[in-house]
Formats: structure tokens, sequence, C-alpha cells
């Protein structure tokens, strides 16, 4: 485990410096679920939306299983919504993941004297638009003994306006199964930059970064996470702790089966408390989280899965 974490640092360190551009957008297709374990996920399990933050998840998955999920994020701010679906294989498992964000309602404003900056009356209200970004994302993951290798293939297309923007990005990622109540997880997001080339001949990077988690299942009928993701964007302000261009974001999160049907969740992303029920009726389960902002109000997610 030591030689694989030396590695996935040393790529990290390499391609670090690949863009300057937030990757966030890609953080909103998880699930109820995972949201309302604060998206502390990286070494978690059974969840389809947890590839996009380790893709090594998807072994955990023993059939085959469909998931959508809806958000309504920060009092209608913007919205997102994803369908899901693995397909096991006899030694491998293969996941496929179509994502959407939603921003509405955006001011089109011009400028009439772009000299005059500073003199609002020379800003003309044209009208609203919306942007949407759209992601396909396809999984594999397979187990080897007591490690779980995955990897992610994503297609991004993002419309502004008159403007669109294509892209392509891999994950990679593993889990290493310790024993029956510890696993621990390990992935590098945007392996080699995420790249995007606009209409406008603009080109945008996502850079790289780590997540890295804990798994633990202290006593019976309970899961505790703990994640802290490394970024290179050069994060200050939001960020947990920050060094130069290197930031920390921490996240913990926890699972309680109450009863049999019937799981209570809880966590914290960052500074951002997180809350969510998810209940089980034969093959059908429907999650509900909650994410608040003191400064932005509330988000909505839920998500329905079916297994067969």
């Amino acid at each position: 485990m030591r030689k694989i974490l030396i590695i996935g640092v040393s790529i990290f360190c390499i391609f670090a410096d690949a863009g300057k551009y937030g990757s966030e957008r890609f953080e909103f297709g998880y699930s109820a679920r995972v949201q309302a374990m604060g998206s502390a996920f990286s070494a978690g399990e059974k969840d389809l939306t947890g590839v996009f933050l380790n893709p090594a998840v998807l072994s955990s998955i023993n059939s085959l299983k469909a998931e959508g999920s809806y958000s309504i994020y920060y009092g209608n701010l913007f919205s997102s919504g994803s369908v899901n679906l693995c397909i096991p294989q006899e030694n491998y498992n293969i996941g496929l993941s179509v994502f959407f964000l939603q921003v509405p309602d955006i001011p089109h404003t011009e400028v009439t004297d772009p000299d005059s900056v500073n003199n609002f009356d020379d800003i003309i209200l044209r009208g609203y638009f919306s942007s949407y970004t759209y992601i396909f994302n396809l999984s594999f993951s397979k187990s080897a003994g007591n490690f779980t290798l995955g990897a992610n293939m994503k297609m991004v297309y993002e419309d502004i306006l008159d403007e669109n923007g294509k892209g392509i990005g891999f994950d990679i990622g593993l889990i290493k199964t310790l024993n029956q109540r510890t696993r621990i997880g390990l992935s590098l997001q945007n392996a080699f930059g995420t790249y995007m080339i606009w209409t406008t001949g603009r080109k945008e990077a996502f850079n790289p970064f780590l997540n890295i988690g804990i798994s633990l299942s202290p006593v019976k009928n309970l899961n505790t996470n703990f994640d802290v993701s490394i970024k290179t964007e050069n994060i200050r302000s939001s960020s947990f702790f920050s060094l130069s261009f290197l930031s920390i974001h921490p996240r913990i999160g926890f699972e309680w089966n109450l009863f049999k049907s019937l799981n209570l969740r809880g966590g914290m992303e960052e500074s951002l408390p997180t809350l969510g029920l998810g209940f089980n009726f034969k093959n059908f389960e429907i999650n509900y989280a909650l994410r608040y902002s003191l400064d932005l109000g509330d988000s909505h997610i839920i998500t329905l899965s079916y297994s067969k």
C-alpha cells in the first residue's frame, strides 16, 4: 500500500501545474447517500455515484443496478441530475453514467460604452440564459485479491450562451480491504489533466487532485468514513488548510442501519453539515440528503435505485 501511495503522489505532483481552473462541477453528481455522508466516500461501497470519487467503488456492486438522482442546490441557484447503471461481468464490472448540471436565469448584459465601466446606466439587460454541463462517464473496475482497481473515462460538454466546450479526462483509483471492518481508498482525479476546447478557441484545464479515504465499521450496522482531497488549484479562502498551490479539503460521514429497511446518515463536508435518510423496500431504495450553507441556504438531493 505504501508503494502505491508513493506512486500516486508522484504522478499527482508531476501534473500539478496542468491548469488553474476549478473542477467543482464534477462534484455535484453524487447521490443522496454519498452527499448525506459529507461526500466522504473514497473508500465507500455499493453506490454507483461513488465512482466519481473513486472508480474502484464499482466492484462492490455485485448485481445489475440502476440509479437516478436529482438535486436542487442553494434555493434553486442551480440543479443537477444523473442516471447511472452498473453491469457486472464475470471478472469485472462496467459502469455507465450520464450527468447534467444547469445554472438558470443568468443575466445577459451588454455595455454600450466599454470605456465607461463605472456608469451603470450604460449596462443594458438583453435577457436571461441558462448554462448547461453534460458529462458521460464510463467506468471499469476489477478486484484482485484484497485490492480493487478502477478507472473512469469522462467526456464533458458545456454550453454557455452561443458558445460550447468539449473535453475528456480520466480518473484512476484503488481500494485496499484490510479486514471486514476496514477499507482504504486512493484515487487520482483528472489523472493527466482534464482538458476542454471551446468554440472561442480558448483551452481550459482541470487540475489533477488526490482523494484519500478510510472506511471503518467500529460496531455492527455502523459505518464511518473519513476523506481528504488534496487539490492543486491555489484554493485559499475556502479550504481547510492551504500551502502554496496545495489545499486540503477534509470530509467525514457516517451511516447507521437503524432497522433492516431504514438508514440514518450524517456528515460534514468541510464546513457544510449534511443529513440524510435511506429506505429499502425489496429491490428498491430511496435516499434523501440535505446540505446546508449559512450563506447560501439549503440543498436537497433525492435518489431512487433498483437492484436486480
